[in-house]
Order: C-alpha cells, then sequence, then structure tokens
C-alpha cells in the first residue's frame, strides 16, 4: 500500500490521497487488520493507512469540493502529517489554471485574521498543488467557525477565485485523527 501524500509531500506537496496497489503475489499473507480505514465526520473524512510495520498509521482529514450538479471535484482540502512526527500541514489542490504571482489562501469567511497563507509547490494533470505547516492557532479557530470557509486564489486570466467550504465536522475529524 502506498499513498499519495508521502510521494506529493517528498515532491514538496503534502496531500494524503490514498491510493491502494494491487498485490500480485496470490501466496502473500492477508493483515487481519484494514490497511485503509476512514470515517466521515458531516463534511470531512478521516482517512488513515497503516505503514508496513503494522503498528503505526498515517492519518489526514480531507473535504472534496465540487460544484453542484457535477461530479468531477473542484478542490480537495486535507490536514495531516507527512510522517508520524512531523507537524501538520495543511494543503490544497485546485484547477490547472492557477497563477503563482499571488499565494493562496485559506480563511474563515471574510475575516483574514484567522486566515491561511500557503505556498505553490507546484501543478500537474491533476490540479495546482499549494501547502503549509498549520498553525495550531488557525487551527483552533477553524474548529468553532460558525461562517463556511473560503480558499482564495487567482487563476490564469488574473481573476479571483473564492470557493467555499465548510467547517462541519472538522473538529470532530481532528480529535479522531488525534487518537489515530
Amino acid at each position: 500500500m502506498t499513498s499519495l501524500f508521502s510521494a506529493l509531500f517528498r515532491a514538496g506537496a503534502g496531500l494524503l490521497v490514498l491510493s491502494a496497489t494491487v498485490a500480485h503475489a496470490q501466496d502473500a499473507p492477508v493483515s487481519l487488520e484494514p490497511s485503509v480505514t476512514t470515517a466521515t465526520y458531516s463534511d470531512w473524512t478521516l482517512r488513515c493507512v497503516r505503514e508496513k510495520d503494522g503498528k503505526t498509521s498515517l492519518c489526514e482529514v480531507t473535504q472534496t469540493l465540487q460544484m453542484q450538479g457535477q461530479t468531477a471535484p473542484v478542490a480537495q482540502i486535507a490536514v495531516g502529517r507527512p510522517a508520524a512526527k512531523a507537524p501538520l500541514r495543511l494543503t490544497i489542490i485546485v484547477p490547472i489554471n492557477a497563477a503563482f504571482d499571488k499565494a493562496p489562501l485559506m480563511q474563515v469567511e471574510e475575516q483574514p485574521a484567522q486566515a491561511a497563507s500557503l505556498g505553490w509547490r507546484r501543478c500537474a494533470n491533476f490540479g495546482c498543488v499549494a501547502d503549509v505547516e498549520i498553525r495550531p492557532e488557525t487551527l483552533n479557530a477553524w474548529r468553532v467557525a460558525a461562517k463556511p470557509g473560503q480558499i482564495l486564489f487567482r487563476n490564469a486570466g488574473n481573476q479571483d477565485v473564492v470557493l467555499p467550504f465548510s467547517f462541519r465536522g472538522l473538529a470532530q475529524a481532528l480529535d479522531a485523527m488525534a487518537k489515530s
């Protein structure tokens, strides 16, 4: 089992999008414990991948943003650790038409004091990736946010883009991740 999170983080991105690998050996032993677990907390999903040692798991909380009536995601948000002892990182993936002249922000609606400024990492065929080590005080403010969140960035046409997202379930998903 590999995770795209590990690959992206090593490449400077940092999003745990789980990717299953197919076991080709029919005689390989099967663990009694699941290698991947997920749990949904309102609008957030907790995903954990068991490491090869079978004792530790890497986990993240995620939200996928979709436009109403469409099945393809518009953006993804993740909070997780690239390694067991590493600090929490916030990662977003937005459409590939992003402009790099302005850093993307995530904030509580119209409250820049509770914002996280992310650094662009790269664009690939699946989107443009930005991340930052998330400050505990920012994450704590988001846990109790009463208003929706916003991802703000500039597109290649030099237009400001605002993508709304929800904080519903974030506190519970983070609490569950801390226990994982």
